[in-house]
């Protein structure tokens, strides 16, 4: 949707919904079947797996791997 940012080197599979003002920073993968709410911020050289759902506002910091099958609040704020 509109005011999504994906940043260089970054790569999304196929069947993802990425709502607006999502924000998907360098190196990063996306697997299958995601749905990203609202101004979710995924920084850099994060990897997430198939079939998850992130909240409004989520946000992962740098080399973040997330497996298959999560689900990730809204507001939460994932760090080493």
């Amino acid at each position: 949707l509109e005011n999504v940012i994906l940043q260089p080197c970054v790569n999304v599979g196929t069947c993802n919904i990425l709502w607006q003002g999502v924000n998907i920073s360098h190196h990063s993968v996306i697997k299958d079947y995601n749905y990203l709410a609202p101004t979710v911020s995924i920084a850099g050289c994060c990897d997430i797996g198939s079939n998850c759902f992130f909240g409004i506002n989520a946000t992962l910091i740098d080399h973040i791997n997330v497996e298959d099958y999560c689900f990730v609040n809204g507001g939460a704020l994932s760090e080493i």
